[in-house]
């Protein structure tokens, strides 16, 4: 399904797949970026997207799990945010192998991520598409690669798995910690944030979010800086989780720390 936020900006979702997940195009004067490649390459969202604009699209990744890449390999114009994380990965020929053990690709059976990207681009460099400005924030915490996306025409954050309106899953709380701050003093009370996942229902629509949740999640980091913070022993049937610590930021999300797959494995990186 495709959802227009903006005459500029439309999401593309998923809402058959179980992780609910939703990327997004934004258009400019020369060139369109679609931020997160889909959840899944049985889905072509290239087609989806080359039925939106005509313009030339590159596609850039939150982060590198594989929930995020489904569709890389669709995309001739493929960029990726400069991480040291993502320099570990780099081969003889400039291609990149990202193991299935960091995308998590193994829950669906998948092998390593290989992409040569057409264009690395810097944490906290700004992408013209021409008449649209796009800062690219790097946001560790729920992975160490992250990067959260500032649209500072629009006014809008594209946040990635970094915040969204269910449970946060994170690998380094600190990191989590120091990233909310810097977002927080990014943006402003009128900005718009979008996350990447809806998960309450196939039919919930657009994970749109206001501000405050930002104030919230740094609330959330003082009170468990202090020790104020009520935690809850965490288990889902059904899922990837064997156990987990959850605490209550607001009504809609929660904070998940010290994660253990059904496998017995961490959630780490």
């Amino acid at each position: 399904m495709v959802y227009k936020i903006r005459d500029n900006i439309l999401a593309i979702s998923e809402p058959r797949y179980y992780q609910g997940k939703f990327s997004y195009l934004v258009v400019g004067e020369r060139k369109a970026l679609l931020i997160d490649a889909g959840a899944t390459a049985k889905h072509d969202i290239a087609a989806v997207v080359n039925a939106l604009t005509a313009k030339p699209v590159a596609v850039l990744p939150t982060h590198l799990h594989f929930d995020h890449l489904g569709g890389l390999a669709r995309f001739d114009d493929v960029w990726l945010p400069d991480t040291s994380t993502l320099a570990g990965f780099k081969q003889a020929g400039g291609a990149y192998h990202i193991p299935a053990a960091y995308t998590f690709g193994y829950f669906e059976q998948l092998g390593p991520t290989v992409v040569t990207p057409a264009r690395l681009v810097p944490l906290e460099s700004v992408i013209d598409l021409g008449g649209v400005s796009l800062k690219v924030v790097h946001a560790p915490g729920h992975s160490p690669d992250g990067v959260v996306i500032y649209d500072q025409t629009d006014n809008v954050l594209f946040t990635g798995d970094y915040l969204y309106p269910k449970n946060l899953y994170s690998s380094d709380t600190a990191a989590y910690a120091a990233a909310t701050e810097k977002i927080l003093a990014l943006t402003n009370e009128d900005t718009l944030l979008l996350g990447a996942h809806e998960h309450s229902s196939p039919d919930a629509g657009v994970p749109a979010m206001p501000r405050a949740y930002l104030q919230d999640l740094k609330n959330f980091f003082v009170n468990l800086a202090n020790g104020t913070a009520q935690r809850e022993a965490y288990a889902r049937k059904n899922s990837d989780i064997k156990s987990a610590l959850r605490y209550k930021v607001n009504s809609k999300i929660s904070f998940l720390e010290e994660i253990v797959w059904t496998d017995g494995t961490a959630f780490k990186h």
